[in-house]
């Protein structure tokens, strides 16, 4: 029977594979006939490493041309497959990757596959479908119809079965995952464009996975009675009901039983892995697609919960570094561009072409009715058909179920998704850029009048952060003649899904009381108790990535009437002075809030630890503030923040104006400076709290004298971030450490300044010019 074993790739009619030796005995002990190549594992050593080799080395040259890396990872299977090594070198192509070496791979990639489908459904946040307004499912509904209205008007009278309808459906349908990768690559995935996309996308998965399982239901085999597709719908109907009575309850359970903070036992994830596979087979045996079990059964895990967390960091680094990435190369493989005719060129690209271009047109079309820029309605069209490794999985699926049993079919999809997956996140940079929020219209302290309600967001990252915010917000003295309205935002890192949330605990807050934000919210929670009638508080958490934070940050004011963003300096110090914390991601967060905020922002140096006064109910009879005002838009706004909180009979405030001695500019700025400071100047303003006083000063050298002896007669010191070089500042420039807080503010935040005082440096908003 040897003799009659065939080279096929893959067998359907259940007979065994010949025997392959896994590991060889070394090569002093190669027996007669015997080839170092032949042995499976060996072969799959130098496989994966020729594989590495050649992915990193592509993708070091073509990541500079910003291209993704499965770009990198299909033409590393192309070359190595027959389009080129099986071309030129026939010899080393059959030694390597013969069509028994595949069996290996594809079992791999299949596991990939399945884990990764699993993953995906852990990383969903189906509270999105809730959250989402109006636009996401319009446009998610549409995206879903528009694919199978285009097949219908192409498809000539084919069969189901005819691999181009499953071409042009697999083409012009959107995947989530997909849609949060490259969201993710381009750094936009918090803006609310990204958002929008998100929820759309998530809207056609779910969507695309139910049509699937009815169009799987609804092919029986040749000839076969209804009882074989209704018997597969009733199965994965009683399969849904099963996740949603037994297992899902089993997680809940899991998270209850494990502490908070901690991380969950192993025993339990390898539990749910397990799992895992075996309702794929018992599912695969019944008639559902694993596709539907793997994403139906992620599902189950609540992807806010430690439990999501845990599965992803544990999981997560093998399926996407390793098995995900073989699944790329393994299509690379397969493909045969040799294989290729022009008349079969000519008559499927356009019809996939227009099936993208409707797809687009009618994404813009639905986008721009709800008043979209006309440059972001093409973008998000554009988002919507990308494609990756979801569709490349469908694609090896297909192929082994024989409705895609040509060379030139599966050669005919890889090269369309290689194309898109090459083209779209260009268009989508050029277009939707990953840029500062500019607003036209004046959102900063100078233009809010005191009778008007001031708006504040307040960041924080720890319990610290936020005390110090409160503290602020108590010298923020609000009133009912001059109210405060403060959205609080608590921060946290995402370890989880690769879905961002943001949560509205005035929304959620059955679900607030029990999580890890609990003691955030108590703390701006006493603020509001203590403030009753006179500050409108909100409090929300944001879990996203470090690096996407202020994203976040800076959509949420600009979706509310936010005229100041405060963040937390990235520096801490303890009671005796010490440096404990020096954060380069929150510093690198504040640095790009400055950059892409709409409003005015200020940076909080909370040196409270220094003087004992660091806990929540700790306050004082006086607050003594200072204003040093050197000149410029953002000193102004620093001022018009201490004008609106000296009404406080609790509050002192001293301006400490410095002029150089040869002062005789008449510039504009100094005259708005003089007219903003004439009020308190002369005390006709009615601040009977603030008292006013020039320093001259011959350079930056002797202010930064005058500066340093303030010691401790002040609670809080206030200064503008930007400042124009002149006689005040010159010789502090080649001494700045941190840029980021402008000469003054990075003097008044060094080391060597021991004085108990917080400081808070003030950015005035940066406007788009008409």
């Amino acid at each position: 029977m040897a003799g009659n074993i065939t080279e096929e790739a893959f067998r359907f009619n259940g007979s065994c594979w010949r025997f392959i030796p896994v590991y060889s005995e070394g090569i002093w002990n190669l027996k007669p006939g015997e080839y170092m190549f032949g042995h499976a594992l060996l072969r799959l050593h130098i496989q994966l490493a020729l594989m590495i080799i050649l992915t990193s080395s592509m993708h070091f040259f073509l990541g500079r041309l910003h291209l993704p890396r499965l770009v990198s990872e299909l033409m590393t299977g192309i070359i190595l497959g027959p389009t080129v090594l099986g071309e030129y070198f026939p010899s080393l192509s059959q030694a390597l990757f013969s069509s028994q070496s595949l069996r290996l791979l594809s079992t791999l990639v299949r596991f990939g596959f399945l884990f990764s489908l699993f993953l995906i459904g852990v990383k969903m946040d189906i509270s999105l479908l809730k959250k989402s307004g109006a636009i996401p499912w319009v446009i998610g509904c549409a995206s879903m119809l528009t694919p199978w209205v285009v097949i219908t008007l192409f498809d000539g009278g084919q069969s189901f079965e005819d691999w181009t309808v499953v071409y042009k459906a697999l083409i012009s349908t959107t995947r989530f995952p997909v849609v949060a990768c490259l969201l993710m690559d381009l750094k936009i995935i918090n803006t609310e464009l990204g958002c929008i996309a998100l929820s759309s996308s998530l809207i056609c998965e779910i969507a695309d996975v139910t049509g699937l399982l009815l169009s799987n239901s609804a092919r029986a085999e040749g000839n076969a009675s209804l009882h074989v597709p209704l018997g597969s719908f009733i199965f994965a109907l009683t399969f849904v009901l099963f996740v949603v009575v037994i297992v899902r309850p089993i997680m809940y359970w899991i998270i209850k039983q494990t502490p908070e903070m901690k991380p969950v036992k192993e025993s339990y994830t390898i539990f749910i892995m397990v799992a895992v596979m075996f309702m794929a087979v018992l599912t695969d045996i019944v008639g559902l697609h694993f596709v539907f079990t793997s994403i139906v059964f992620g599902f189950a895990i609540p992807s806010w919960s430690p439990l999501a967390s845990t599965l992803v960091e544990r999981f997560d680094a093998m399926v996407s570094g390793m098995l995900i990435p073989l699944l790329s190369i393994y299509c690379g493989l397969k493909t045969n561009l040799w294989s290729l005719s022009k008349g079969l060129v000519l008559s499927i690209i356009p019809q996939a072409v227009s099936g993208l271009v409707v797809k687009i047109i009618v994404t813009m079309a639905i986008a721009t009715c709800f008043k979209m820029p006309m440059k972001d309605t093409a973008a998000l069209g554009l988002m919507l058909c990308a494609k990756g490794i979801v569709e490349l999985g469908m694609v090896v699926d297909l192929s082994d179920d024989h409705q895609m049993n040509t060379t030139a079919a599966f050669t005919m999809v890889i090269l369309t998704i290689f194309t898109i997956s090459a083209i779209i996140p260009f268009l989508v940079r050029k277009l939707h850029p990953s840029q500062r929020y500019t607003s036209y219209h004046k959102r900063n302290i100078l233009q809010c009048p005191k009778n008007v309600e001031l708006c504040m967001l307040v960041c924080s990252f720890k319990q610290d952060d936020a005390i110090a915010a409160v503290k602020l917000l108590e010298i923020s003295n609000p009133t009912k003649e001059s109210p405060l309205s403060t959205y609080c935002l608590y921060l946290k890192k995402l370890t989880g899904g690769a879905t961002p949330m943001l949560i509205n605990h005035q929304l959620y807050k059955k679900n607030s009381s029990s999580e890890h934000w609990q003691p955030i919210f108590s703390i701006f929670n006493y603020f509001k108790l203590q403030n009753l009638g006179l500050a409108n508080l909100q409090v929300f958490t944001a879990i996203s990535p470090a690096a996407l934070m202020h994203e976040v940050i800076c959509r949420l004011a600009f979706e509310k009437p936010i005229s100041l963003i405060t963040v937390p300096f990235h520096r801490r110090w303890n009671f005796k002075g010490d440096l404990i914390v020096d954060s380069s991601a929150l510093r690198n967060i504040n640095i790009n809030v400055l950059d892409k905020a709409p409003c005015s922002v200020g940076i909080l140096v909370d040196r409270c630890t220094l003087s004992g006064s660091s806990t929540l109910f700790t306050k004082l009879s006086i607050y003594c503030i200072a204003v040093l005002y050197l000149g410029g838009e953002d000193d102004r706004e620093a001022l018009a923040y201490a004008k609106r909180i000296a009404g406080c009979a609790t509050v002192q405030v001293t301006v400490i104006r410095f002029i150089p001695e040869d002062h005789s500019s008449s510039e504009w700025d100094d005259v708005l400076d003089n007219e903003f400071l004439k009020d308190i100047k002369h005390g006709n303003g009615g601040y009977a709290n603030i008292t006013y006083t020039e320093k001259t000063v011959r350079d930056g050298s002797e202010m930064a004298l005058i500066i340093q002896s303030m010691g401790d007669d002040y609670d809080l010191v206030m200064v503008g971030r930007r400042h124009k070089s002149s006689m005040l500042t010159s010789g502090l420039e080649e001494w700045v450490e941190l840029p980021e807080l402008g000469l003054i503010g990075d003097l008044l935040a060094s080391p060597e300044i021991k004085s108990a005082y917080s400081v808070l440096i003030v950015q005035n908003q940066i406007t788009e010019k008409k």
